[in-house]
């Protein structure tokens, strides 16, 4: 078994985050590592692993992009997170190749439900480029 790369981690991580706060939407919520990555595991320098820091990087990257907001940022807990005006027209977003088919929160939600990679990195594909055309005018 090949380990997944930065990319796909990344879509996969973005994915649940974004269908999570989509379901959850206009509620915010306390989004935090051990729900998406593992606990926090700290090692003997007092140093979070991996995923925990990975999961942190992602959100924040969300946060930073404006897809979005996050209340409150503890380290590994993010609290009143919510997605922004911006992240929920990405995800109500459906491109006009997909007319007539669920907007794009929609088919992230079943994409994770599927269990397929392939599908859910063509559909964060999307999101994320519906919300890049919409920030730079596309």
């Amino acid at each position: 078994m090949t380990t997944p790369s930065n990319i796909e981690r990344f879509n996969e991580l973005t994915a649940r985050i974004l269908a999570d706060l989509y379901q959850a939407f206009p509620m915010p919520s306390e989004v935090f590592s051990a729900h998406y990555a593992t606990a926090p595991e700290y090692g003997t320098e007092g140093q979070p692993d991996e995923a925990t820091e990975f999961f942190a990087a992602t959100i924040r990257w969300l946060e930073a992009s404006g897809y979005i907001r996050i209340g409150t940022d503890r380290g590994f807990v993010f609290m009143d997170t919510v997605l922004t005006p911006k992240g929920l027209e990405a995800l109500c977003v459906t491109p006009r190749s997909l007319q007539g088919e669920a907007p794009l929160g929609e088919r992230l939600s079943e994409a994770l439900k599927s269990g397929s990679k392939s599908l859910l990195a063509e559909t964060i594909k999307a999101v994320l480029a519906a919300g890049a055309s919409r920030w730079f005018g596309g």
